[in-house]
């Protein structure tokens, strides 16, 4: 019977340790359980994010792509109106440059017919000036005729050459002009008018003088300023013309000992409201429009001009110009 219960007790002893050992094994078993639902639930998390991440991207993607097409639609539609715009402002350019063409055409024409009348004057006179037979009042008509229809002319081309310029909208284009070149051109359209009132040129200008400007508006600035200092000149006076150099400005000046101005007159040949004209020495007429294009043409060269008149005593023009670009 001891036997019996000490085995029994043995027997007990190794069931409860069994059972201890698969209790053990269940919560190791259950842990585990609880570990791989964690790692699961994480799973389904991350899965879950993921997926929304993913239909976040296809969504915005698909927006992107939706925007794209609808802003290329747009760009497509606006570049008809543009191509359409570009066609209709070639035929508008084409249509402009027949009528500026037409327009220089129709100065040409203008320029030519009305200068040819004057010119044929000019050497009718002196056909007759040859004549022996004519006497000295005859003479004299002649040369106040052509000195009148000289002047014409000269006012008639201020004119021309304005509205020209209006009319044809014509650039500006300045370049390295050599300034001795342009007043000797400007000085021999005038060697009869200087005859006539006996008068004397002095001229100082050094070879290697230049200025940066418009040839042609620097023709046409010289020619008004000469055409005044021998218009109001005296007979047996002198005109001094000089051309210095200063930093990196050209000056010309041009003076006359003639009739000069009040500082009235001064301030009023520029005005563009009041055309401000005198009759010159010998009574000579102008429109007074050759001061008013001597003033935007140095104004469109970046130049500037200074008058100094004494009544009486005679005027002095400066005009300066860069001689650099």
């Amino acid at each position: 019977s001891v036997n019996s219960f000490s085995l029994n007790e043995k027997i007990l002893e190794a069931e409860n340790e069994l059972s201890q050992q698969k209790n053990a094994l269940l919560m190791a078993e259950a842990t585990l359980l609880r570990t791989n639902n964690s790692k699961n639930r994480m799973l389904m998390l991350g899965t879950s994010i993921a997926l929304v991440l993913s239909l976040i991207i296809i969504v915005l993607m698909i927006l992107n792509l939706s925007a794209r097409k609808k802003t290329a639609q747009k760009l497509k539609d606006k570049q008809k109106i543009i191509d359409a715009k570009g066609v209709e402002l070639e035929k508008k350019n084409k249509e402009l440059k027949k009528i500026n063409d037409g327009k220089d055409m129709l100065f040409s024409v203008i320029t030519h017919d009305m200068k040819q009348p004057f010119n044929q004057v000019s050497s009718f006179i002196e056909l007759l000036k040859a004549e022996g037979s004519i006497d000295d009042s005859l003479k004299k008509l002649l040369d106040d005729i052509k000195e009148s229809t000289e002047a014409t002319l000269a006012s008639m081309n201020n004119l021309l050459l304005w509205s020209k310029a209006q009319f044809l909208n014509i650039k500006t284009e300045p370049e390295k002009v050599k300034v001795k070149n342009v007043l000797q051109s400007v000085i021999a359209e005038f060697g009869n008018t200087i005859d006539t009132k006996s008068l004397t040129l002095q001229t100082i200008c050094t070879e290697s003088s230049s200025a940066f400007v418009d040839k042609i508006h620097l023709e046409i600035i010289l020619r008004n300023l000469l055409s005044n200092a021998i218009k109001f000149s005296s007979h047996n006076s002198t005109i001094e013309i000089r051309v210095s150099i200063q930093n990196r400005e050209t000056s010309i000046t041009v003076k006359d000992y003639g009739k000069g101005m009040t500082k009235e007159e001064v301030n009023q040949i520029f005005d563009k409201q009041k055309y401000f004209s005198t009759p010159g020495t010998l009574n000579e007429k102008g429109t007074g429009i050759g001061m008013l294009l001597v003033m935007e043409y140095i104004q469109e060269n970046n130049g500037e001009i200074h008058v100094e008149s004494t009544l009486n005593e005679g005027s002095s023009f400066t005009v300066k110009f860069p001689n650099k670009v």
